[in-house]
């Protein structure tokens, strides 16, 4: 009985192994999406701060505050990027460039938004005379033209922070739709075929042990329920006998020893 318990128990703790290997790489990329979603928090606050910028409001802020805060929002978010890339800064972490799921998007420029071409959008969307245009958008970052726009750069920036905004998302949605389910589907194939392996095992240790050991057992309580007739039909049981049914045969083995 104890024997089929510890069998029964090894059997569940393999068929446990891959989901007990996969929580710790789900928490992992869990935790990179988490980290990364500071992305969208800074892009949506430094477009804040460039309207106090603007304004110049110095009854509010003291002179060249906004600025300031400006540049260092700024420079968290390159930082943040940086850490996300590789892996490595403020936070260690899966690096974005180890999941192949995300290639294309890292490899690929252009617009991430749905239907942002101009043919389905109409042309209307797009506004030249800022530079918000479907080649500025679609272009890569180092292409994008560095005109200093007037009146009508927040115009610009609010347009091209959707797009930024929607390629982020677009990473959430590959990492938590995609690649983590993949990944779990693996580890339940895997579940699946250490348990049947856990069962084609069990059935061959019944057949050629458990059941030879219960065949054994079943033959010598045949041998002893003779025994115990012949000393009813005597109606003298020898001593030896006796103690060897109260005993449970181990007064024999004391005096083989």
């Amino acid at each position: 009985m104890l024997a089929s318990f510890v069998l029964y128990s090894c059997f569940t703790f393999v068929v446990l192994i891959p989901p007990l290997i996969r929580i710790p790489e789900n928490l992992k990329f869990v935790e990179l999406v988490s980290y990364s979603n500071g992305q969208k928090y800074l892009v949506q606050l430094i477009q804040t701060m460039s309207y106090e910028v603007l304004i110049g409001d110095n009854t509010t802020w003291l002179r060249g505050r906004p600025e300031a805060i400006m540049k260092d929002l700024t420079q968290q978010l390159k930082d943040l990027h940086q850490n996300i890339v590789t892996g490595h800064g403020d936070k260690e972490i899966p690096p974005s460039t180890s999941i192949a799921i995300l290639n294309s998007l890292l490899e690929s420029h252009g617009c991430h938004i749905d239907d942002c071409t101009p043919a389905l959008t109409g042309e209307s969307v797009y506004n030249a005379t800022y530079g918000f245009t479907y080649e500025a958008v679609t272009s890569p970052v180092n292409q994008i033209g560095t005109k200093n726009f007037v009146d009508d750069r927040l115009r610009f920036m609010e347009h091209t922070q959707d797009d930024i905004i929607s390629a982020l998302q677009t990473v959430d949605r590959l990492i938590l739709k995609e690649f983590l389910p993949t990944g779990n589907n693996q580890a339940l194939s895997a579940s699946i075929a250490l348990f049947s392996l856990a069962l084609a095992v069990f059935l061959f240790f019944y057949v050629t042990i458990y059941s030879r050991v219960m065949h054994t057992r079943e033959m010598e309580m045949e041998v002893l329920v003779a025994l115990l007739h012949q000393a009813a039909q005597t109606g003298q049981p020898q001593e030896q006998l006796t103690k060897l049914i109260q005993t449970g045969g181990a007064a024999a083995l004391m005096e083989e020893e």
